[in-house]
């Protein structure tokens, strides 16, 4: 696993983690998740790279949120100039 997700809970249905990414930085996100669930807790934009997401980025602000349905090894990456911090749920 990725040394920049930090896991916070575990459960029978899940993990939750913490995520702080630094300009430029990649992070590939917990592997065989059904789904994440991810909870922006700074401003800043990220980037999703999986193939059934746009590669768009996604703009965060503070307590915005994203479900990434079903992701095939699933990455993010901060496009801006400051650190991003987040929450990640990977559903099993």
């Amino acid at each position: 696993m990725d040394p920049a997700l930090v896991m916070l809970r575990e459960s029978p249905r899940g993990k939750a983690y913490r995520l702080s990414l630094e300009p430029g930085q990649t992070v590939r996100l917990p592997p065989n998740a059904s789904d994440l669930f991810v909870v922006c807790l700074t401003d800043g934009t990220v980037t999703p790279a999986q193939r059934s997401l746009p590669g768009d980025g996604m703009k965060c602000t503070r307590g915005d949120f994203r479900l990434l349905e079903r992701p095939d090894a699933p990455s993010l990456k901060n496009e801006g100039a400051g650190r991003v911090e987040l929450t990640v749920i990977a559903v099993r």
